[in-house]
């Protein structure tokens, strides 16, 4: 369940125009941020779908336990979890560190789930939080890229005055 709970925040980032220097965490963090938003408006539709786009095909998250999920895995997983889910209490992200090297960049960051899901006929709220890392490549035009695999450092999920899920 922690897996999966953690997969379901689904956070994927997007690339952004910059230059490679310190002057594009700014623009880096935004694009985050921007991702963020979009992944709550998923949540609140239920639609799995808008948080991978187009990338479902060539997306890959390497998981806590060391395997590997599919970006239409990931998709199907994450919609079976919006659809058990009676209300979005909240969706955040941390920015834990920005690491640009040349042409590359490497965010780490923290998101948070919290959901209210039904348990054997009562509603509860699950958190649901992962640490994860994405590498990023600036392209010819300037653009900063997500390459397609995410790795998720840890994950948690955790009933609110309740056992660990």
């Amino acid at each position: 369940m922690k897996m999966l709970s953690a997969v379901a925040l689904g956070l994927l980032v997007v690339g952004c125009s910059s230059t490679g220097t310190l002057g594009d965490r700014p623009a880096i963090s935004d694009a985050v941020y921007k991702q963020a938003g979009i992944a709550r408006s998923a949540w609140e539709l239920k639609d799995a779908r808008m948080l991978v786009g187009g990338q479902s095909d060539a997306l890959v998250v390497k998981t806590t336990d060391g395997k590997s999920m599919s970006g239409s895995d990931l998709v199907s997983d994450v919609q079976l979890r919006m659809d058990e889910t009676k209300q979005l209490k909240g969706l955040s992200v941390h920015i834990d560190s920005i690491t640009i090297s040349g042409k590359t960049a490497t965010v780490v960051s923290t998101q948070k789930l919290t959901r209210v899901v039904s348990q054997n006929g009562e509603d509860r709220t699950l958190i649901s939080t992962v640490q994860q890392r994405q590498q990023f490549k600036k392209t010819a035009n300037g653009e900063w890229q997500p390459e397609a695999t995410i790795e998720q450092l840890t994950a948690n999920a955790e009933w609110v005055a309740g056992p660990k899920a």
